[in-house]
């Protein structure tokens, strides 16, 4: 605030103004928020009252700055609403903002800013595809749609975001092993066991180019299979990743980029976690004998029939609520394997077996059969009278015998693994974590078929695992610092939620809290409570998330413009 001098006719006015930013028209305006009086009258009562007000106006600056104001807003109810401008903004991403810069994420793109010779900002980039994949996950032309609903700079385009995408490839490994450092000095590592989950994904495939070539049968037809590795520490925050265009039979382990990996992260045992139809007992047995362990999902459809009548006794079970149930022995197996010669030998094997029931994966199971026997059910009654068969001896008639063994089994799953001392809820923990890695890596329909032309598949591919592990690294902080009291869907929710809504004059309303919010905010150092910012009060937020590292330069204002 500051103290206004007017010339009018009947001499020098002064009043007490505020100015402020129009968010429409972006001019520099000012209101009163104080009359005083003509000069000339004041002089009557104060010797010096320019001198005077100005302190006035300087405490109450003071004071305002400090949260303790009132500031009286005049809303014109015959305003109208400007497409080019957006009310509504996250302040939830403050929270993601603050372990972004924690993990010296800007640094690294500042350091390279100029090498690289981009005539836009790297890290308003990174924050935007980073920020956006976790609260608005969607295409990168739906990102660039929704950056306005950040407080961050916009001095970049479409084109810029593809062009980026070239930068993430070039410098992964570098950008891997950044944060990794920086997550052994802020977070902390333990490496002397960790986690190695294997995943697959379909993606899109440079059909262009066998198109052309197709005549020639010598040019086989391109796989969109990718595999991916991913090594995650006891706290199950991601180390590093690898990438794998094409499974040839079992997970490519134990080779040379798999030994770079665990050298270069200095990781000493690794447990893989996979799904049965990626592993086999000879793939197992090799991982046993290099000293590492597993924990492998089963179809319990699969299984013997021994198995699947101990899985399905009630006896044993312990109760994990929500409808689940879990319990597990020690089981020793005769496996058939192949010895380095190529002959097939007999091995002992001890592993654990952990079987668990889930009443709602039940229930799933139940209604996905139901929907696909009616489907059948009107394709055979269709077909009957056309095909020439009796009522009774159709030949897509449902067999009910094996249908009633497959329904005794809805809602039961199992795991087979090396590590006999570890708790079952741990074996759990760890599988539901792998599921979670897959969904949160899956390629959406709406995502690949939005690649634009000028982007290429590779950078595309490279630039969509990379933004997906740097959300998850940033989530999974956030779960760690808050004790891991909320899971990552609870989290991500309640920040979504956590808008502000500019309400005139530049002063911006909260719309949300919960018990979530404030244990975030309590982690890390964020007041989510207040009902009322200004412009300058949220910048000055940012700011300090910017500041968590003593290193860190000044910000430039420029950087948080509209």
């Amino acid at each position: 605030m500051f103290l206004l001098k007017e010339k009018r006719k009947a001499g020098i006015y002064l009043s007490i103004a505020q100015a402020y930013r129009d968010p429409v028209t972006k001019k520099s305006k000012r209101k009163r928020i104080r009359n005083l009086g003509y000069l000339k009258d004041l002089q009557k009562e104060y010797d010096d009252p320019i001198a005077h007000f100005t302190e006035v106006a300087e405490k109450m600056t003071t004071e305002y700055n400090n949260s303790h104001g009132i500031v009286e807003i005049k809303v014109n109810l015959s305003e109208k609403i400007h497409s080019d401008y957006h009310h509504s903004k996250s302040f939830g991403y403050v929270a993601l903002s603050s372990v972004y810069h924690s993990l010296k994420i800007n640094q690294f793109f500042n350091n390279r800013q100029t090498s690289y010779g981009a005539d836009y900002r790297l890290d308003q980039v990174m924050k935007l595809l980073t920020f956006g994949e976790i609260l608005y996950p969607g295409a990168l032309t739906y990102t660039y749609s929704i950056r306005h609903r950040f407080f961050e700079g916009c001095g970049y385009s479409l084109e810029d975001i593809y062009d980026f995408s070239t930068f993430l490839t070039q410098y992964r490994t570098q950008f891997k092993s950044w944060i990794h450092e920086n997550i052994c000095n802020t977070v902390g590592r333990n490496t002397n066991t960790v986690f190695y989950y294997t995943t697959t994904h379909y993606f899109e495939a440079d059909y262009d180019k066998w198109y052309e070539a197709k005549d020639d049968a010598s040019v086989p037809r391109p796989s969109p299979l990718i595999q991916m590795g991913l090594f995650v520490d006891q706290n199950r925050i991601p180390i590093t990743y690898n990438l794998f265009k094409r499974i040839p039979g079992d997970i490519p382990i134990m080779g040379p980029i798999f030994e770079r990996a665990r050298s270069e992260f200095d990781m000493d045992r690794i447990i893989i976690v996979a799904n049965h139809k990626v592993s086999s007992y000879n793939y197992l047995y090799r991982i046993i004998r290099a000293g590492h362990g597993y924990i492998v999902n089963h179809n319990v459809r699969d299984v013997d029939e021994a198995t699947q009548k101990y899985l399905l006794n009630d006896e044993g079970y312990r109760c994990l609520g929500n409808g689940r149930k879990i319990k597990s022995r020690i089981f020793t197996q005769t496996i058939r394997i192949k010895n380095k010669y190529g002959e097939k030998e007999l091995i002992r094997l001890k592993e654990k077996q952990v079987f668990i029931f889930d009443a709602i994966y039940s229930r799933w199971e139940t209604a996905t059969r139901e929907s696909i026997l009616l489907m059948g059910k009107d394709l055979i009654s269709a077909n009957r009278n056309t095909s020439g068969h009796t009522e009774h001896n159709h030949p897509l008639d449902i067999n009910h015998s094996m249908l009633m063994k497959e329904e005794i089994l809805d809602g039961y799953y199992m795991f087979s693994t090396s590590e006999l001392e570890m708790e079952d809820d741990e074996i759990l923990n760890v599988y539901e974590d792998l599921w979670e890695v897959d969904e949160l890596f899956k390629e959406k329909k709406n995502d690949y078929s939005a690649r634009p032309s000028e982007l290429s598949w590779s950078n595309h591919l490279s630039s969509f695992f990379m933004i997906r592990y740097i959300a998850l690294i940033i989530t999974r902080i956030i779960e760690h610092k808050t004790d891991l009291q909320y899971q990552k869907p609870t989290i991500i929710r309640s920040l979504k939620k956590c808008m502000a809504v500019n309400i005139g004059q530049n002063i911006f309303m909260t719309t949300y809290i919960d018990e979530t919010l404030k244990k975030i905010g309590d982690a890390l150092n964020i007041d989510f409570d207040k009902r009322y910012r200004t412009r300058q009060e949220i910048r000055s937020i940012l700011n300090l998330t910017k500041a968590t590292d003593c290193d860190q330069q000044s910000i430039d204002p420029e950087t948080l413009q509209e």
